[in-house]
């Protein structure tokens, strides 16, 4: 099973252009779109998600993720083993939560290169083979290396993404709440529900969603333009 995370967007045409370039190594392989909306300009949101989505995927998992501001620049291509689990992508900082969490990790530059490689385009020409490989049981030539490991903080106040529904994601997992814990944003105290129907309509509150992250929401209503904020923003804990 390969599943894709990246900036793509489902609205051009790159998501199916790696499908096509998964499928054509390997026929038989099994696509899963796992998201494809990360912010192209912060990979740091994108890894705190990228590391929470994966726990939800097969334990022998292949995850091609690209959010890769940097390509055609001097950053490496990676295939990294890690708990079981292949990660094929930029080395940019994307895998390093879920290397700072594994218990054993084979990180490893890439150096097999296609005929043909667009200077812009590593996701379609390199990274979706490379998974395609792996997933046949190839080995790519490539090196064993040291992954990037940005200074960023194990957990983070900054809201990293912001559903259709105006739901706001933090980097903030259940370790650091508790369910008297009160957040403030813009001055408003936001306290906790365990759910949307906890609350009457059009109340914010904040919960631990469905992939472990600390969440402020509104009972049916768009909590992002209730509080006048949205990905980037900070939120803070009331004193």
């Amino acid at each position: 099973m390969i599943y894709l995370f990246t900036d793509f967007s489902s609205q051009d045409f790159y998501v199916g252009q790696l499908h096509s370039a998964v499928l054509h190594r390997n026929p038989d392989a099994r696509l899963v779109d796992l998201f494809h909306h990360a912010d192209p300009r912060d990979i740091e949101a994108a890894a705190r998600l990228l590391a929470r989505l994966s726990e939800y995927t097969a334990s022998d998992a292949i995850m091609v993720a690209v959010v890769d501001p940097g390509v055609g620049g001097s950053r490496r291509p990676l295939m990294i083993k890690a708990d079981g689990r292949w990660l094929v992508g930029p080395d940019n900082g994307l895998f390093s939560f879920i290397v700072r969490q594994a218990e054993s990790v084979d990180s490893r530059e890439i150096n097999w290169r296609p005929a043909n490689m667009s200077v812009t385009f590593h996701g379609r020409d390199l990274f979706a083979p490379v998974a395609a490989m792996l997933e046949r049981g190839e080995m790519p030539d490539s090196t064993p290396c040291e992954v990037v490991m940005p200074d960023w903080p194990k957990e983070s106040g900054r809201i990293i993404y912001r559903d259709h529904y105006g739901n706001l994601m933090t980097g903030l997992t259940e370790k650091s709440v508790t369910v008297d814990t009160v957040l403030a944003v813009n001055g408003e105290p936001i306290r906790h529900a365990e759910c949307f129907g906890a609350v009457n309509a059009g109340n914010v509150f904040w919960m631990i969603n469905s992939i472990g992250l600390v969440e402020i929401a509104a009972n049916q209503a768009d909590a992002s333009a209730c509080l006048g904020v949205s990905v980037g923003d900070e939120i803070l804990f009331q004193a």
